[in-house]
């Protein structure tokens, strides 16, 4: 985990993963701020919900065409 990475970049990070990587990711990223002693991000990072294949990608439409 980057030091002073918010939980609302982090989630953005995550949410532009693909969706078989998102748990693994999820769980390396809580237990990095857990490792950093930051127990209240680590919690909230693994509270964070796989997202349906659906979700993903109007999260990744969203993401590289916004314009549209």
């Amino acid at each position: 985990m980057m030091r002073g990475m918010d939980l609302a970049s982090l989630a953005a990070k995550l949410y532009a993963l693909v969706p078989a990587e998102f748990t693994a990711e999820r769980n390396r990223q809580a237990k990095a701020a857990r490792s950093e002693g930051n127990s209240l991000l680590a919690k909230q990072i693994g509270r964070l919900p796989k997202p349906s294949t659906a979700a993903w990608a109007v999260n990744l439409l969203a993401l590289r065409r916004a314009e549209e």
